[in-house]
């Protein structure tokens, strides 16, 4: 399951979703790290958010690069390891991008810093963030579908949470739909269902929109949090 809650928060960074900042903003660097605690059910402060953008606008639109991200925590985060990832072939859009991951380690209360080489030059973020600080698992509580073609789901709505992810996947995975709420409800229509089939309805919530565009850069919280929960279901 985490390689499918990796996915749909990769999927993340190619939707135009509306933004509602309320954080403190934040001058910008050229790079902005974001942290927060990952809750599931029965799970609870399972993972460290990890949200990190750039923002390089005098690149040329054609430029490539592949960009390591080095993160760094507080002693006994990532058993006292730093987190390293690389985003490939990189292209700015605008001069912005940015990268969403997660790790299945607990979040400590404390410092954490980004750093990344980005056409030769050094780039670095430093943030605090609460650990204490999470979001209630977004609880499914039902799941209807009108034939093949139509499904509604309805969860719990979470006290903190600004905006909602909804996903519909197959038994491997794969995307059917998506798409964002604000409310503790969402449909769809279009699909293709098959009778006998498995599938999965999931939710994901977060304390502030992950999207953020070039003018919003510097807006980045220093802290975002996330829920999710996951429930498979087939064809009544």
């Amino acid at each position: 399951m985490s390689k499918s809650f990796l996915r749909i928060l990769a999927a993340l960074l190619v939707c135009a979703l509306p933004l509602f900042v309320t954080a403190q903003t934040r001058t910008s660097v050229g790079l902005a790290l974001s942290m927060g605690t990952i809750n599931a059910e029965s799970q609870q402060a399972m993972g460290s958010f990890v949200l990190t953008s750039f923002y390089l606008p005098t690149l040329e639109p054609e430029y490539k690069q592949d960009v390591k991200v080095v993160v760094r925590g507080p002693a006994g985060w990532n058993r006292g390891q730093p987190l390293e990832f690389e985003v490939a072939g990189v292209a700015p859009a605008e001069g912005y991008w940015s990268y969403t991951g997660a790790e299945e380690v607990p979040l400590l209360s404390g410092r954490y810093s980004a750093e990344a080489v980005i056409d030769g030059k050094i780039l670095r973020s430093e943030i605090s963030v609460d650990a204490t600080r999470r979001l209630e698992v977004p609880q499914i509580q039902s799941i209807q579908n009108s034939g093949t073609s139509r499904l509604s789901l309805r969860w719990r709505s979470v006290a903190g949470a600004e905006v909602y992810l909804v996903g519909i996947y197959d038994a491997e995975g794969n995307e059917l739909a998506q798409t964002t709420s604000a409310d503790a409800e969402e449909g769809f229509s279009g699909l293709q269902l098959k009778a006998g089939a498995s599938y999965y309805a999931q939710v994901i919530a977060f304390s502030h929109d992950p999207n953020f565009s070039v003018e919003q850069f510097a807006q980045l919280p220093s802290q975002v949090n996330v829920a999710y929960d996951l429930e498979e279901f087939g064809l009544k």
